[in-house]
């Protein structure tokens, strides 16, 4: 079985600490929401997510 890995950046959503440690269900923080950068990088995890749900909704196992 083949394997996909996409690596993402903290610049993504802001970087959080140890006490409160950052996850894909808040939004981008300051000043990451206006970064071009992280935009594209948010954009590009979002896609994947969804065509991970649009192949297991298919029954593919060997899709993302």
């Amino acid at each position: 079985m083949e394997k996909f890995f996409f690596v993402s950046t903290a610049n993504t959503l802001g970087y959080e600490n140890f006490a409160v440690p950052g996850n894909e269900n808040i939004p981008q923080l300051y000043p990451f929401a206006y970064s071009f950068y992280a935009q594209s990088k948010l954009e590009s995890e979002n896609y994947l997510f969804a065509a991970k749900q649009r192949n297991k909704s298919n029954n593919c196992e060997s899709c993302l």
